[in-house]
């Protein structure tokens, strides 16, 4: 039996592990947007006031693009910084991302349903939790791809370059985080 993924199967699988991203951006963003589309919706922009289940559709699909455009940009420096490394499975590092990335957006999905019902834990909860799951996810990804790929001589470096572009993207989603929860 050959358990190996040929190159067809994983383009035809790319599309919809895309969308599932996205959808779960969209999950653990929906609370922290959802006060900006409201604002919104009070000013001149939308015309969709009196309308509650529109703003919160509004919110939850825009409020998925943003860190779908981060998480492509991070991932094409990941590409970027590895194409020249001999003896790296690199298409096969990558595709395992999308999942440990799912996995942390529907947590912190999660604890934004628990913000809805308790609007006060918000105020430092909507800043918190995302750097926290994302980072527990984001180590778990390198741990993974250090036991897989990488040769037990070159952890070290391996972790410490991806750690410091992580630090670098968290401090951005980090600042978005708190410039929503200022809006809201």
């Amino acid at each position: 039996m050959n358990n190996t993924v040929n190159n067809t199967q994983i383009k035809k699988t790319g599309g919809l592990i895309w969308f599932f991203l996205y959808l779960t951006f969209c999950f653990a963003g929906w609370y922290g947007a959802r006060g900006t589309a409201a604002a919104l919706t009070e000013s001149y922009l939308i015309k969709l006031a009196g309308n509650r289940w529109a703003i919160d559709a509004v919110a939850f699909f825009a409020s998925g693009l943003l860190p779908v455009a981060i998480y492509y940009m991070a991932v094409g420096f990941f590409r970027a910084a590895l194409k020249n490394t001999p003896n790296l499975c690199l298409d096969e590092m990558v595709r395992y991302l999308p999942y440990f990335c799912m996995v942390a957006n529907l947590c912190i999905g999660g604890v934004s349903v628990i913000f809805y019902f308790y609007p006060l834990a918000s105020v430092w909860g909507g800043i918190i939790s995302p750097v926290f799951f994302r980072t527990i996810f984001f180590g778990a990804y390198l741990w993974f791809i250090c036991k897989r790929y990488v040769k037990e001589y070159n952890y070290a470096t391996f972790v410490m370059y991806f750690g410091k572009l992580y630090v670098n993207i968290a401090i951005v989603v980090l600042a978005i985080n708190f410039l929503m929860a200022v809006i809201r």
